[in-house]
């Protein structure tokens, strides 16, 4: 309903379509959603410019219809969320969905070149010194060299460098740590 009072001059009736007093306007809408309206122009010739708006920690707006909201668990604050938890560990976070009953879904993934994912929490990060490109990597020094050799990293732990081996390729023999075998 418009509402609007005035003495002695035509009242300036405003409509509210957030009002929940108004039954046609868009106060149900948004609260059975359990959103929030935001009424965009209240003159009562302006229908339809109201707007639900999603409650944090959800995101989402939409016009004169309940909004679509999404969470994204990577940036949101919420009890199921990542926080700084992947940030933290010097990792990425990816949230596969953003539909709003999909939580603790998050992923934390190792920044190259090191390697790993964890689900809901830090990642054990590797770094495969035999795959990865990095200053103390194999590089081409076994793959490029010939003939051709294997690689092996006995022992992936990012703190733990240089300790690859070139190996020779049966029938020839030959290793050589951090560096090219003589076969």
């Amino acid at each position: 309903p418009e509402v609007g009072n005035a003495t002695a001059t035509a009242a300036a009736c405003v409509l509210d379509e957030c009002d929940a007093a108004c039954p046609t306007c868009a106060g149900a809408t948004c609260n059975d959603a359990m959103q929030e309206c935001e009424e965009g122009d209240a003159t009562p010739e302006s229908l339809r410019d109201w707007s639900c708006h999603c409650v944090a920690p959800l995101v989402g707006t939409a016009t004169a219809i309940a909004a679509a909201c999404e969470l994204d668990e990577c940036t949101a604050v919420c009890a199921t969320c990542a926080g700084g938890t992947c940030t933290a560990g010097t990792q990425e976070c990816t949230d596969p969905s953003h539909l709003p009953f999909v939580t603790e879904d998050w992923v934390c993934s190792c920044i190259a070149p090191l390697v790993g994912s964890a689900t809901a929490g830090t990642a054990p990060c590797e770094l495969h010194e035999c795959d990865a490109t990095c200053p103390t990597c194999a590089g081409d020094n076994c793959t490029g060299s010939t003939p051709a050799q294997g690689c092996t990293d006995p022992d992936p732990a990012p703190g733990v460098t240089g300790d690859w081996m070139c190996e020779c390729i049966a029938p020839l023999t030959g290793s050589g740590a951090a560096a090219t075998a003589m076969c």
